[in-house]
């Protein structure tokens, strides 16, 4: 990448110290910050975003450059070996962050720093701490720190992040790992272990595994008997041809399961479900008027 490409980018003169280039780094980049365009459209938020990526690219150029060094090679996921040190720039920043009293400027500071010096041990820190801090916490959804846990790079930190969420958070995370396609396969494994745990079919009817999305959508049967059988004795006559049409599509995907079960307990409650069905809908009603 061209030097004059950098300074250009950061909107320094060719040869600034570290200093006005992290400046101007923090303006640029808190100017682009993702809360500032939420409410925009999706086609400018995702310029924000490439701006942002280019931002920090050019802003790590210029500090090599300005150090008097070739500019480093991000570590890419999935690369053997530890972690490079990111630099005095990194740190400062990273100190910044743990030692501002506003839990927002904290939050944009670990941005700034896991944005400018990914697969570094600094931005790789600051990405853990936007996962498991108080003030990531305190600022950011279950959502977005999801977003961030996928991205810590180092698997004892990114495990330690993942163990941190808890209550309520469970499923929102567990959600956002398992849909986000370039996720550490383990991490996504334990996504998926935990979502059927807490029995979040629904996200798992789909799933790239047979057995477990055969398992998944053999539980919504079952979801589903349940809440047929609770309405048949409120359905009108008006309703009583799409409720009856409704009940047959529930025997045919049964029938369906019934020839490659899961398991044998499976089956059975499949078996429970389709009688209980057949108990609440066989008796001739006339239908609430």
């Amino acid at each position: 990448m061209e030097a004059a490409w950098a300074w250009q980018v950061l909107g320094v003169p060719p040869g600034s110290p570290p200093e006005r280039c992290r400046r101007a780094f923090r303006t640029g980049a808190q100017l682009l910050h993702p809360d500032r365009v939420a409410d925009l459209p999706d086609d400018v938020r995702a310029e924000a975003h490439r701006r942002m990526v280019e931002l920090a690219e050019a802003y790590r150029v210029c500090t090599d450059l300005a150090a008097g060094v070739a500019p480093r090679a991000r570590r890419r996921p999935g690369s053997a070996g530890p972690l490079p040190a990111a630099g005095a720039d990194a740190t400062a920043l990273l100190d910044d962050a743990l030692a501002t009293a506003d839990a927002r400027d904290a939050v944009q500071l670990l941005e700034l720093v896991a944005d400018a010096w990914p697969g570094t041990a600094e931005g790789d820190r600051a990405r853990a701490l936007l996962v498991t801090s108080e003030v990531a916490r305190s600022t950011l959804s279950a959502r977005e720190r999801a977003g961030h846990l996928v991205l810590v790079l180092d698997d004892t930190a990114r495990q330690t992040a993942w163990e941190s969420h808890g209550g309520r958070d469970e499923l929102t995370v567990a959600r956002v790992v398992y849909d986000h396609r370039t996720a550490p396969p383990s991490l996504r494994r334990q996504a998926r272990s935990r979502l059927a745990e807490l029995e979040d079919w629904a996200t798992l009817r789909d799933d790239a595994d047979d057995d477990i999305r055969r398992a998944a959508r053999t539980h919504l049967l079952l979801l589903e008997a349940r809440t047929l059988a609770e309405r048949a004795p409120w359905v009108t006559r008006r309703e009583r041809a799409g409720f009856d049409a409704e009940v047959t599509a529930w025997h045919q995907r049964a029938d369906g399961v019934r020839d490659d079960p899961p398991d044998a307990d499976i089956l059975a409650r499949l078996e429970d479900a389709a009688r209980s069905l057949r108990s609440a809908t066989t008796p001739v009603r006339a239908g609430r008027a």
